[in-house]
Parts: C-alpha cells; sequence; structure tokens
C-alpha cells in the first residue's frame, strides 16, 4: 500500500516539474527578438574579444577607462538629481551692550593713572635710540 501511494505522488511531482521545466515556445518573430537576451549576447561579445587581445596592458588599460567612465557617468546623474537648495539667510538682531558707569572713585582714579602711564611711554618712544649700544667681550674661552 505504500509503494503505491509513494509511486503516484512521485508520479505528481514528476508531472508538475515538467509543467515549469517546459520554456514557453514564442509565437511572433518579435517574440523572438525579445526572447533572444541582447545583454547577455553583449556581454559574451565582449568577453570574446577580451581574451582574444594577448596583451594584459591593453585589458587593464581598457578596463580601468571603462571603470573611470561608469564612476563618471553615475556621479553625474546624481549631482543632476539634486535639486539647488534655496538658501534664505537669517538676520540675527543683536543689540550692543551699552557701557556701564563706573562710579567707584578708586576705578576712576586706576583707569586715570593708566591713561597718564600710557602717555609718558608714547611720550619716550625715542629714549632706546639715545642709549648707547651695549658692549659685550665676545672672546670666550672655556678652561
Amino acid at each position: 500500500m505504500k509503494d503505491e501511494q509513494t509511486g503516484l505522488m512521485e508520479e505528481e511531482i514528476l508531472k508538475e516539474e515538467e509543467k515549469f521545466a517546459t520554456p514557453m515556445q514564442p509565437d511572433n518573430k518579435e517574440d523572438k527578438i525579445k526572447s533572444k537576451r541582447a545583454p547577455i549576447r553583449l556581454y559574451d561579445l565582449a568577453k570574446k574579444a577580451a581574451l582574444s587581445i594577448k596583451r594584459p596592458k591593453i585589458i587593464t588599460l581598457f578596463l580601468l577607462f571603462a571603470i573611470i567612465l561608469a564612476i563618471y557617468t553615475a556621479l553625474a546623474l546624481l549631482a543632476s538629481k539634486r535639486q539647488p537648495e534655496e538658501i534664505t539667510q537669517t538676520t540675527i538682531e543683536t543689540s550692543s551692550p551699552s557701557p556701564e558707569v563706573v562710579t567707584d572713585p578708586a576705578l576712576i582714579k586706576i583707569a586715570n593713572d593708566i591713561d597718564n602711564f600710557k602717555l609718558e611711554l608714547d611720550k619716550q618712544e625715542g629714549f632706546s635710540s639715545d642709549l648707547f649700544p651695549p658692549i659685550l667681550d665676545l672672546e670666550i674661552s672655556f678652561k
């Protein structure tokens, strides 16, 4: 009994596989042309042409050129898809702080002393030109 059931199951499986295994035959010439798989044929032709060349340097140069061209095309397509962004410049209004009025008399005196010192330094700019150059003893000996 079990052998009969397994035989029937195997037959059913084989029938289903045959249904899917038989390719559909195109009816028209147009359908035949479409089913030829042109990209695969181009790949095979390019492969045969590349293998027929005996110099590996030429193949390498051709491949490098093709890769660079493909990368350039991809980047150009990516750049063309990007929409220009509208740049809106936002201005931030900042108010400058007003200086605080110093009312402490000690701080006012220090500020006046600093201003007086700066004035005296400005008056003495020619002071260094009036001095004699330093005298150096360049004869150094290590004993």
